[in-house]
Formats: C-alpha cells, structure tokens, sequence
C-alpha cells in the first residue's frame, strides 16, 4: 500500500490505442453507490452517525484491500489528499465536488472506491474504449465482496437507497466517454439527444460544446437492473461508433483538404502557443484527433491527442506546476501559460519517439 501526501500524477491512465472502438470511445466507467443501514446520510453538517459509518466502511476496505485493487494499492486519507488532489479526482468524475474522507485506488488507478461524500462509499471501474461491460463485471464483483461484511440500505420495493432520489434503485451508473466531431459537424446531435432521452439516457457535453466531446450514460437507475442499464448504455454506444464512423468517412472523402488544414493550423497553434485556454486546447485537440482518425494527418497517435481533452483541465495544470501559492500572485493567466508549455512538451516528447 502507499498513504500518498504527494500530488497524484496528472496522466490519465485509461487512455489507450488499442481498446475498442477506441477511435471513437475514449474510455468507459461503471460506477455504483452504496450507503449502510441504520446510519444517517451526509447532512449540511456531519453527523456522529454519518461519521461512524465511514469509519465502518474505510475499517472493512483496510481489510479487504488487496484482494479488491491489487498490490500496490494507494490511499489517499482526509489528512493526506492535497487540494489539487481533491480537484483533480472531482475533475475526473471520482469524488463528489470536492468531498472525500478516503479514496482506494489500484496501482492503474482503474478500480477505486471513494468512502465519503454524498454516499457513504462508490466503487467505480473506469478502462479504455468501450468497455461498460468489463467495468460492470469489476465493479459487481467488488460490492458482492464488500456486501459479505457491510449491511447496505436496501428497500424491498426501491432498491439500493441513497442520499440522492435519481440514485435510489441500482444506484448504478453506467457511461461512455465519445468523440463525434463528425456527427456535430453533420448537425445530427440534436436529433441524437432527442432519441436517448426517450429511452432513458443522456449525453451531456464534456468539454467545450464545439469539441465534439461527450459523454453518454444512463439518466435512470430505477426500474431496471444492472445488466439492463449496462446493456443499453452498450448498445446506445455501438449505435454512435457507427454512426461517427460514418460521418467520419462522408466528411473526409469530400473535405479531405479542409481537414488537413484545420489539423496543420491546430498542431501549429499547439506547438507554439505561448498560452493556451482550457477551451483552446479541447478545440484544436479535437480537430487534430479527428483527421488523425481519419487517416489525414500523421505523427500521433489518437490516445495521446485524447489525453489532451483531460490534462488541459485547470487542475491537471495546477498539479504540473505544483501548488498555486496566493501570495505569488498567480491567476488564469499564470495557467494559461503553463498549459501551452505542458502541451509543447508532450508533444515534442511524443513526436521525438
């Protein structure tokens, strides 16, 4: 085990090339939330009952840690999580705003569980491509572990009880990290929105909206169980794949030049940009990935132009730099600049292998 009091590295370890459906489904998660019997939820202020039930909770993860995330395990405490820790796990979708009294996490930092926040603990599985299926399995396998020594707050006619009506039933949460810049280009997004929110799911913008970045999940978790929300966030996945896929081949057999130009002048700006917006580099990241994908522009891989999306975010910058210090007087700009200059390295680094 490591009792981390370091900053968490900022790569993002479930990005890969040779996932499925990795060029257009960048990474995929599971998550389920579990709360005890007979302790109180997370209220404006903790409650002694609130607490006791973390501390149940964090006494049977010490115990069954290696059997669950592998060794070397990490632990980050209340005590050890600095603050661009705790941004950069919210920034990720693994903690709750900025709340956590402990989070476990596998040495690919794939598999974690989170004891506090609005729920009394989360296990989520995260892994590259299309891989909801892998996760869930992951995932289940865990909260049957745990279930053998924590008593779970269940309803007989509602399921799986938690802080949060919308969770209330399997509690689980099942998404797809997607890159469709040809079907925003197609215009065809609304009309995509319009027919997930009839079955139940969503697929909400991640990014800057022109990114073509989203990310698609089931909206409920009641009334359905598990392999049902996992099969149809699945099947809704490989439905978009193949749209992309289309889209991406239309637009490159009629506008190849224009896809080239568009990726010389992003790679331009990224490589020589003395400051770059969070909203920049989703923007040109995402139109070099694109004609990357589309076989128009060589030199990188689609993995490493997806990392982008994710190490361009503030607190991935902060932790690069270390922490930000008030009385140096360092603001957006400071940011700004030492994203362009982490975003040049990468670049140069990757290109120079």
């Amino acid at each position: 085990m490591t009792t981390r009091s370091t900053p968490l590295p900022p790569a993002v370890p479930w990005v890969c090339d040779d996932a499925t459906d990795s060029d257009v489904a960048i990474a995929s998660r599971v998550q389920v939330a579990r709360n005890l019997s007979g302790y109180p939820f997370l209220d404006a202020e903790p409650t002694c009952g609130y607490r006791d039930a973390l501390e149940t909770v964090d006494t049977v993860l010490r115990a069954t840690a290696t059997e669950l995330f592998g060794e070397p395990y990490t632990l980050l405490t209340d005590r050890s999580i600095c603050d661009s820790d705790r941004i950069r796990l919210a920034e990720r979708g693994i903690v709750d705003g900025t709340q956590a009294d402990s989070v476990f996490l596998s040495s690919d930092e794939r598999f974690v569980a989170v004891v506090g926040g609005e729920d009394h603990l989360r296990l989520l599985c995260t892994a590259p491509g299309r891989a909801v299926t892998a996760c869930v399995q992951r995932v289940v396998d865990a909260d049957i572990r745990l279930e053998e020594s924590l008593h779970y707050a269940v309803s007989m006619d509602l399921g799986y009880l938690s802080s949060r009506i919308a969770e209330v039933g399997t509690a689980l949460r099942a998404s797809v990290v997607l890159h469709l810049p040809g079907l925003l280009s197609r215009k065809r997004i609304g009309r995509i929105l319009g027919r997930l929110g009839r079955i139940g799911c969503e697929m909400p913008s991640m990014a800057a909206p022109r990114s073509g970045l989203f990310v698609l999940r089931n909206r409920i978790t009641f009334g359905l169980d598990e392999s049902a929300i996992v099969e149809r966030v699945d099947a809704c996945a490989r439905r978009l794949v193949a749209l992309e896929r289309r889209a991406r081949d239309q637009i490159a057999a009629t506008q190849a030049d224009e896809i080239r130009e568009r990726a010389e002048r992003a790679h331009h700006e990224l490589q020589t940009s003395e400051t770059l917006s969070r909203e920049q580099t989703a923007l040109l990241a995402s139109d070099l990935r694109f004609a990357s994908v589309a076989g128009l522009f060589g030199g990188y891989s689609p993995a490493l132009l997806a990392t982008l999306f994710f190490l361009g975010k503030d607190s991935h910058i902060s932790g690069s730099r270390g922490p930000r210090r008030p009385e140096s007087g360092e603001d957006d700009t400071d940011t700004d600049e030492v994203r362009a200059s982490v975003v040049r390295e990468l670049l140069a680094d990757c290109h120079a292998h």
